[in-house]
């Protein structure tokens, strides 16, 4: 079971690696962070080195054809930020 920290932001940012940059390497953390998408504001799972998540798989509950949808599925975003997801 992975445990993943959740710090959430103003959503003043566009991506992981802004909210790092800002935050600096003591201060930020592998987890959920709120960035804004233009006037949207979304949760999002950043790694370690401030990379935006788009997608991850693993051991969630979810069916094996979780990722089988269709394209407005992937344009709207789906499941929840730091689980098994593609959300932007």
């Amino acid at each position: 079971m992975q445990i993943v920290k959740v710090m959430i932001v103003s959503g003043q940012y566009s991506n992981c690696l802004e909210v790092k940059r800002s935050l600096g390497d003591e201060k930020y953390t592998v987890g959920v962070h709120e960035i804004s998408m233009g006037s949207n504001k979304t949760k999002v799972q950043c790694d370690p080195e401030g990379w935006t998540v788009i997608q991850s798989r693993g051991q969630f509950g979810n069916p094996q054809d979780y990722f089988n949808r269709g394209w407005d599925d992937y344009v709207r975003g789906f499941g929840i930020a730091g689980r098994e997801t593609r959300a932007l």
